[in-house]
């Protein structure tokens, strides 16, 4: 997608940024993705380490999910979630903890 501003000053002129490309794509950061975030009904995660384990954690600090995961690419179900932001924490086939912040729609 692209997409530029267009700023209406307060005696009516105009001017526009620059142009700029949105990549929608999931992102990736050290080899772990999660999508969509925010998430509605489903929450994929990716991990090119492999995923032994994933924790959903509130705010309080509650393990809300634990899901123990043999296989890579990972779906976890969300629906039964109230709306908010929670922790989410994967830990890797080589030992490795990755946290990522999830949004519930």
């Amino acid at each position: 997608l692209y997409h530029r501003l267009e700023i209406v000053n307060k005696d009516g002129s105009k001017q526009y940024s620059e142009v700029r490309i949105l990549n929608l794509k999931p992102q990736t950061l050290n080899g772990f993705t999660i999508y969509p975030n925010p998430a509605k009904d489903v929450v994929n995660i990716e991990c090119k380490d492999g995923i032994n384990e994933i924790l959903i954690i509130d705010y309080l600090g509650k393990i809300i999910k634990k899901q123990i995961i043999n296989n890579q690419p990972s779906i976890i179900n969300v629906q039964g979630l109230a709306k908010g932001i929670y922790l989410l924490q994967v830990f890797t086939n080589k030992g490795a903890i990755k946290n990522e912040k999830l949004v519930v729609e």
